[in-house]
């Protein structure tokens, strides 16, 4: 599982977690998110293919890819 925050306010999902809503600036509720996501863009670095995935709930996050990825494939993200 990941941990990411939510706002109780909003809805607003956030991975890592934050303390506050980057949109609303409420405080949020800590949550855990399925490690799947879906690949919405990559690039490559010194270290190889990194891909921006969005989790459940809309939360972002960028990771190492094992390979290149395909925009839309489906991706487990480790904690």
């Amino acid at each position: 599982m990941i941990a990411a925050s939510r706002c109780p306010a909003c809805g607003r999902v956030a991975a890592p977690p934050r303390d506050r809503c980057q949109g609303c600036r409420a405080r949020t509720d800590d949550e855990t998110l399925d490690p799947e996501g879906t690949v919405l863009t990559y690039t490559s670095g010194a270290e190889g293919w990194i891909a921006l995935v969005e989790l459940a709930g809309g939360a972002r996050t960028w990771v190492q890819a094992p390979s290149e990825p395909t925009i839309g494939e489906r991706l487990s993200v480790d904690a």
